[in-house]
């Protein structure tokens, strides 16, 4: 919707935005207060265009679309001509409340009905509304209230939208609980394995009064042990899921644990604001350096951040360093997954085979010039 332009020398002091805000001279969009102080009408051309209009002519015409618009009534007599320049009057809000539809002044509380989302004002006739059904309406209207059609047309298609999230977040909520139930089932047949291979390694002992077996608690024990490890090791995927690492990133010179957690706070802050297109928030833990204090590097630091998203938006704007323009950073500078110590020696592994294909690759490529028989090398 249009918003008004304002005065020339400070904004609009009525905040006018909506369909009484029309086009003016000078390509401007002003709402009626403002067009009347920066276009003044000339009071004395209007008082005596008004008198011979009213003087010659029928009255004027009044709203088509309500017996009761609220457009100039019965003026006919001087004495009357001058309240029309009144309505550019700052006390005076008639010009202010136009219809939405025809964009005609609304007057009377029994002439127009105000939506209550949008405050917008409408005619009788231009909401819509028979005559019957209006008056019923204006009785009960401050007690029920009304919505005008733009507004119950919006209403609907946001509702569409919310019914089609909800059922796009079922279906991923239904897939998520048969995944759950799919680890569940798995978990249950390892744990049966297990104890069944345990069973015939280890032999149960009875007791001497050929009662239950001994070693049933142990049994137990071994469940509940196999659960808590496959607990802690989820509870620690996920909680790796919401952290990064960032090697070569220099250590504040601090006192105190947490002084170097406060700077090393900073400098992450810092590092988003200058080289990358992204600033996340850091968690109640924030910035952990990892490992001893070495002279010679700066240790890793371990960032804990609020979510999983965060996280990843961090990796995917960490490709950016390689084009900054400070040098140590783009040389020195890297962040990555927070890994646990099997995934890190996986991920070694992989980085080290990548690294044997490349070299071997270019072996391969230094060698097949002088194999050609074209190649002078082979000639000599």
């Amino acid at each position: 919707m249009p918003r008004c332009d304002g005065l020339p020398n400070e904004p609009c002091p009525r905040n006018a935005n909506g369909r009484n805000v029309r086009a003016s001279q000078g390509e401007l969009m002003l709402c009626p207060h403002c067009d009347a102080i920066r276009f003044p009408p000339d009071t004395a051309k209007t008082i005596t265009k008004a008198a011979t209009k009213t003087a010659t002519k029928a009255p004027a015409e009044r709203c088509s679309t309500s017996t009761n618009c609220g457009k100039y009534r019965d003026n006919r007599t001087l004495n009357t001509a001058p309240k029309m320049t009144s309505q550019f009057d700052d006390s005076h809000d008639e010009l202010d409340n136009c219809c939405a539809s025809c964009q005609e002044p609304c007057s009377g509380s029994s002439s127009h009905v105000v939506c209550s989302i949008c405050e917008s004002y409408y005619h009788q006739g231009c909401s819509g509304l028979a005559q019957d059904v209006f008056d019923v309406l204006m009785s009960i209207v401050k007690q029920a209230g009304w919505v005008c059609h733009t507004c119950r047309d919006e209403g609907r298609s946001r509702i569409a939208k919310v019914e089609i999230a909800l059922a796009k977040t079922n279906e991923e909520l239904a897939d998520v609980k048969t995944v759950v139930a799919g680890l569940t089932n798995d978990l249950e047949k390892s744990i049966q394995t297990y104890l069944r291979n345990n069973e015939q390694t280890n032999p149960v002992a009875t007791s001497s009064d050929g009662d239950q077996p001994t070693d049933r608690q142990s049994e137990t024990l071994d469940i509940h042990q196999v659960r808590l490890e496959f607990y802690r090791s989820t509870h620690d995927t996920a909680r790796r899921k919401r952290n990064v690492v960032i090697t070569g990133l220099p250590e504040p010179v601090a006192e105190s644990d947490d002084e170097m957690k406060k700077a090393d706070g900073v400098t992450f802050s810092k590092l988003c604001e200058e080289h990358l297109s992204v600033k996340p928030s850091l968690a109640r833990g924030g910035c952990i350096r990892l490992g001893r204090r070495d002279e010679h590097r700066p240790r890793r630091l371990l960032v804990q951040l609020t979510s999983e998203f965060n996280a990843a938006s961090v990796l995917a704007a960490a490709k950016k360093l390689r084009q900054c323009d400070d040098d140590y950073i783009s040389r020195n500078v890297f962040i990555n997954q927070d890994l646990s110590p099997i995934e890190a020696k996986l991920a070694y592994e992989k980085r080290q085979e990548k690294r044997r294909l490349r070299l071997m690759a270019t072996e391969a490529q230094s060698v097949e010039p002088t194999a050609n028989p074209g190649h002078p090398s082979f000639q000599q």
